[in-house]
């Protein structure tokens, strides 16, 4: 038994394989595969050939020595100290104190696998050289881990000799992190390393680099090249000067020259590299490919480089950076990214957008930040989390019909106003940890209509609401809580969704917590049915003449016409207009010709009522509001939308969003058709509705337009469509 500690020694077993100590046990209980020492190196303490051989030590597995508490004195692991660690397969030394090796230190330990070293601060590296030399010095070694190691003893030196002592080993996971290097020679490594998968250098301090003579195939069968928050010399990468850089008004041709060594392994991670006292804004700048990337690399990592502004567009040609899929920018504060750089990216089906400022790409451009992703047709992986959104566009998301995980949680998202219809690979909306009290009915219509077409053989489909300042306090939340509640896209109890009562206490949403806002209803319904109690009883007394004469089929259609004719009478709500007129501005002599008056004198006529009855943006819109809530102002006063539907129109992103806001409303959509438009032509939702309604035709005969039906049968059709 060897002491290392000033207190009583102790060993503990855990699941019957592992074994803890606070010293070194002589001996090992059967069937133990794991070893734990954390010991107290109190003075100089040397390991020698008798220190591992007596019974059990021979099945060990891990050995993990660890003394990152108290170590004053100097551990030596003599020649042959390891003798009888005959099954050992992973090696940990954490030792704080110093550590000195001998040539013969490792002999012995022929299936070793992984030397970790990692935190071992005293550690005298040039020990190490002549121990791991010699083909008979751990044969199967493919983990070297040497992260944060001699930190007070003089720099590592990865150059020409420890690239050969290695080449023996069939070495493919080298950790060089968090290092001192006074030189590194990656030629060398990689070229004598041949079965070297990951290689990783991130957060260490480069003196000298050299890297000349490094051809594509050396890096062949490299999958992870981790420089991340490296710092290179000056002559390598020349660090900017602290502030803004700015590159601004610029036109580029893309050159391949060095980067495709580079860009080879599958994942490059070159996080971290710009200073960060300096950020980069780029303003209006091209850039165009002048031949093919041909890299490999798959997945990109590009975080924490302080990318403020990335208004550049890229123009492919015939090229592309088709290997590319996954691409890591976040958290650099980026405020704006050209949708033109991603159009480069034809395979992209990740990209990490999160911990950015995007919200101001919103308030600049909301158009271009709706198309952002309208080019990457196979994108799987969204996330834009941690942008401080309040909004995001329509149809954001519109064609990326491959999108499998949408993930917008820690915004500041009130409502779910973006079309997720039609996306039948999607399994995830993350939307946890923005500003959602209550969701409206346009809300709840478009997460219920992620479920339309969707076939029992595809993706179950998951809401994430968990975080959200949800109310329970007014009968106001009542819809929405029960939707919430019954929705099969939110599990409410595996998400603990919280709201807050009329105490002003956050309480877990449960049936009950629906069944008391059902009370406060109730309490609101008994206020209000005192007061109009008479009203009530003529209501139920209308109602049973009503159904008395809905028995007659012919009736029953004169007094809904009726009905509806005293609703518009009054004209409250969706009543207030019978039709929104929605057309091009470039098409406007021809409605005001053929089509306003008409149409306004027909209803007029068939109704018996005297005022407009056809709502138009120019006429009923208030001047001085934002036009979109103008749109939906205007749709909620009308019952039915007639579109003068024209290339105009298909070429407009104010009316098509009209239309979309009709259709999310489930609003009756009437096309009226003044030229030939063809499909491909079409937007969507005009395609969907010429495809399945039938329409309205216009024709030009001897010069003179003239539509192939009445305007009776059309004014009769849109009162017929009015629920």
């Amino acid at each position: 038994m060897v002491e290392f500690s000033s207190s009583k020694p102790t060993c503990e077993k855990e699941r019957n394989v592992t074994y803890i100590c606070n010293f070194i046990p002589e001996s090992i209980p059967k069937g133990i595969e794991n070893v734990h020492l954390k010991l107290e190196v109190l003075d100089d303490i040397a390991l020698n050939s008798t220190t591992f051989i007596s019974s059990g030590w021979d099945n060990v597995k891990l050995l993990e020595l660890r003394a990152d508490l108290i170590c004053v004195g100097h551990l030596n692991l003599q020649d042959n100290c390891f003798k009888g660690l005959n099954r050992l397969h992973e090696l940990r030394l954490h030792i704080l104190c110093s550590i000195l090796m001998f040539p013969k230190t490792f002999i012995g330990l022929d299936e070793l696998e992984t030397l970790n070293m990692s935190g071992s601060v005293r550690f005298l590296w040039k020990s190490l050289i002549p121990a791991l030399n010699g083909s008979n010095k751990l044969p199967r070694l493919s983990h070297l881990i040497l992260s944060h190691c001699s930190v007070y003893h003089s720099p590592f030196l990865i150059d020409d000799k420890f690239a050969q002592v290695l080449q023996t080993k069939k070495i493919s996971y080298l950790d060089l992190s968090s290092l001192q290097l006074a030189k590194l020679n990656l030629t060398a490594l990689l070229k004598k390393l041949k079965y070297l998968e990951v290689f990783n250098a991130s957060y260490s301090t480069i003196n000298e680099w050299y890297h000349k003579s490094l051809v594509r195939d050396d890096l062949k069968y490299v999958k992870t090249l981790d420089l991340s928050y490296v710092a290179l010399p000056k002559t390598v990468f020349p660090q900017p000067f602290p502030g803004k850089l700015i590159i601004s008004n610029a036109s580029f041709t893309f050159r391949v020259s060095n980067s495709k060594v580079w860009l080879s392994p599958d994942t490059v991670n070159i996080s971290g590299i710009v200073p960060h006292l300096t950020t980069i804004w780029i303003r209006n700048c091209t850039v165009t490919l002048g031949e093919s990337p041909d890299y490999l690399t798959n997945e990109l990592i590009f975080r924490k480089n302080n990318l403020k502004r990335l208004d550049l567009r890229l123009t492919c040609g015939q090229f592309s950076f088709s290997s590319f899929k996954a691409v890591d920018i976040s958290d650099n504060g980026l405020q704006f990214i050209h949708p033109e750089l991603l159009s480069c990216l034809p395979n992209l089906q990740k990209i990490d957008l999160s911990t950015n400022q995007l919200v101001k790409m919103t308030q600049e451009s909301p158009l271009l930040f709706e198309k952002l992703f309208s080019r990457l047709k196979s994108l799987r992986n969204i996330n834009l989390s941690r942008n401080e959104l309040t909004m995001v566009p329509m149809k954001m998301f519109e064609n990326n019909q491959e999108i499998e995980v949408v993930n917008l949680s820690n915004n500041k998202l009130e409502q779910v106003h973006f079309i997720l219809t039609g996306l039948k690979m999607l399994r995830v909306v993350n939307l946890q940890g923005n500003q959602i009290h209550t969701l409206d009915q346009i809300s709840t219509d478009i997460l219920n209509g992620i479920l339309d077409g969707k076939s029992t053989g595809e993706p179950r489909v998951t809401v994430n609401l968990n975080a959200n300042p949800f109310s329970c306090s007014k009968c106001e939340t009542k819809r929405f809580l029960s939707w919430l509640i019954s929705a099969n896209l939110v599990d409410v109890s595996s998400q603990t969704l919280k709201c807050s009562n009329e105490k002003g206490l956050s309480e877990k949403i449960t049936e009950e917590t629906l069944d008391e806002v059902e009370k406060i209803c109730e309490r609101k319904t008994i206020i209000i049915s005192t007061s109009v109690s008479a009203a009530v009883i003529v209501v139920v007394l209308v109602l049973a003449l009503l159904i008395f004469y809905l028995q007659r089929q012919h009736k029953r259609k004169l007094l809904n016409r009726k009905n509806l004719i005293n609703l518009l009478r009054k004209g409250e709500g969706s009543y207030e207009f019978v039709v929104f007129l929605s057309f091009s501005n470039d098409d406007e002599d021809f409605v005001n010709t053929y089509i306003l008056n008409p149409l306004n004198e027909n209803l007029q006529l068939m109704t018996g009522i005297d005022r407009e009855l056809v709502c138009t943006g120019d006429r009923h819109f208030r001047p001085g509001f934002y036009v979109h809530n103008e749109a939906y102002r205007g749709l909620d006063t009308t019952s039915v939308m007639v579109v003068v539907a024209s290339k105009n129109f298909c070429r407009s992103s104010y009316c098509q969003n009209e239309l979309d806001q009709a259709y999310v409303k489930k609003k009756p959509i009437i096309l009226m058709f003044i030229e030939h438009i063809d499909k491909e032509n079409m937007t969507p939702t005009i395609k969907e509705l010429y495809q399945r309604n039938v329409r309205v035709l216009w024709t030009v005969e001897n010069g003179e337009y003239k539509m192939k039906t009445t305007w009776n049968n059309v004014c009769t059709s849109i009162l017929d469509l009015i629920q």
